[in-house]
């Protein structure tokens, strides 16, 4: 997880001077990745309870 995530980060370096579109690209892409995960927690968890 940790690798992953300074591979990103380098990626993310490295690519800034080229733009900002691609880093901007990524940050939705997490986030999205991130809201899907939660709305499935959040399903699980009501229907345990």
């Amino acid at each position: 997880m940790a690798n992953t995530r300074n591979l990103m980060l380098n990626f993310v370096k490295s690519d800034f001077s080229s733009g900002k579109l691609i880093r901007l690209a990524i940050l939705f892409y997490a986030m999205g990745l991130l809201f899907l995960f939660n709305i499935q927690f959040a399903f699980k968890y009501n229907s345990t309870v």
